[in-house]
């Protein structure tokens, strides 16, 4: 029986939290769900086909004691399957499922040691079936793994295949998974090359897990190139926003922009990106491809869905995508919502700037007025009063540009401007 006591959250993690399934995507618990995913020694299937090895008594307690267990009343299962082993009654196929009960129950009461113990004194019993081997050594590695003790979890499977005759892929690939998690990743490689050498013709999700495994192997060892080659065979065979997901974080890691883009593109267009991290790399990955237009409606879309992304930063880079994009009437909408949330005045100075280059004198001055009244440091204050000046000129308000102009410190590179527009305004008036 494999535990499954926990795994309820270690499963969520997988499906439900790309959040982080980026670069630090937990492995291990990845390699847990594959323990998980194996089926039980007293599934529906696995009890079938173990009814013909054992007698109508057995199974009938076998099945009481699965039973006992899984309401969790692991003391009275304990205390029955002791008294079982204990009655010399049973064949040691039948003491070995009643003891691989046992062994559960103390997993499920906390006990780990005394559960590794009862699947490790399992392991010895070398005359028993390959699949009751395989799934013992399973349940031992799920919970050594539990407790990180990898490179005990791969000794012992490690051990086991050397003592069977004719070991079955599926030893191989758990023994390669528990050789990665413990950073072991060229013995890893070795041995699900050895699967590969095998000429099975394997099921479906059995080539899933042997790709999966290759991937995080060459991954572990830095060996990105290769890496990616078994991700890229994931994408194409397996519909999994997982892999497109960490497909784009190798590709980030790798810096192949383009691609990197591309994937976290399929994977917007399909709802599928959640953290706001990732759509930050989608806006700026966008803008160094110059799809500036599409960094725009996406950056616009967040700040409006995001309330956190509603502020001036988030805008003024909005404002300079639009402005770089040309896209004069969205640039000026998004630097007038930065100035707005601004606490500084800067913003404003900028988009007293953006009105001058446009001629809207009213709208300079109006806009360098609110800069000031925010706060400017001093070079930005004179340049403000400088654009405040002209535009007062423009609107033929000599007085109050004059004004503006002798505000200027004679320190700063605005000063001899504003003398010159104080002579001829004095030439004029």
């Amino acid at each position: 029986m494999v535990p499954q006591k926990g795994f309820t959250k270690y499963k969520i993690a997988l499906f439900m939290n790309y959040k982080q399934m980026s670069k630090d995507f937990n492995i291990c618990l990845l390699f847990l769900f594959f323990c998980y995913l194996t089926s039980s020694a007293f599934s529906e299937e696995g009890l079938s086909n173990q009814k013909k090895q054992v007698s109508s008594k057995a199974y009938e307690l076998l099945a009481s004691l699965e039973a006992s267990a899984e309401i969790n009343n692991c003391d009275e299962t304990i205390s029955s399957a002791k008294l079982a082993i204990n009655s010399l009654k049973f064949s040691e196929f039948e003491a070995a499922q009643i003891n691989n009960v046992l062994s559960y129950c103390y997993y499920l009461m906390g006990d780990n040691e005394s559960a590794v113990q009862g699947y490790k004194d399992l392991l010895e019993k070398k005359s028993l079936p390959n699949d009751f081997h395989l799934r013992t050594v399973q349940s031992l590695a799920a919970i050594l793994v539990e407790e990180k003790r990898f490179r005990e979890a791969a000794k012992e499977i490690e051990d086991l295949i050397s003592s069977l005759r004719n070991p079955s892929a599926d030893f191989f690939l758990l023994l390669a998974n528990m050789l990665i998690m413990s950073n072991q990743e060229s013995r890893a490689i070795h041995y699900l090359e050895q699967i590969e050498d095998l000429s099975l013709d394997p099921t479906e999700g059995f080539e899933e897990r042997i790709l999966l495994a290759f991937f995080y192997a060459y991954e572990k060892a830095d060996k990105d190139e290769l890496a990616v080659r078994y991700l890229q065979k994931l994408t194409e065979k397996y519909t999994s926003l997982e892999y497109l997901r960490h497909l784009s974080n190798i590709y980030g890691k790798m810096r192949r922009t383009s691609d990197q883009l591309a994937i976290l593109n399929l994977l917007y267009e399909n709802g599928a990106l959640e953290k706001p991290n990732d759509f930050e790399t989608l806006i700026y990955l966008s803008i160094e491809e110059k799809n500036l237009f599409s960094a725009g409606k996406i950056l616009q879309e967040k700040i409006n869905n995001f309330t956190a992304w509603e502020n001036s930063d988030k805008y003024n880079l909005l404002y300079q995508i639009w402005f770089a994009a040309h896209e004069t009437d969205y640039a000026r909408e998004a630097l007038e919502n930065a100035a707005r949330l601004s606490p500084k005045g800067d913003h404003y100075l900028e988009l007293a700037r953006f009105y001058a280059s446009e001629k809207n004198w009213p709208a300079c001055s109006k806009s360098a007025e609110k800069a000031i009244k925010k706060g400017l440091n001093s070079v930005a204050l004179d340049e403000a009063n400088l654009m405040i000046g002209h535009s007062l000129f423009k609107g033929n308000d000599l007085n109050g540009a004059r004004k503006h102009f002798l505000e200027i410190s004679s320190e700063t590179t605005f000063f001899d401007q504003a003398q010159s527009w104080i002579q001829y305004i004095n030439t004029i008036d």
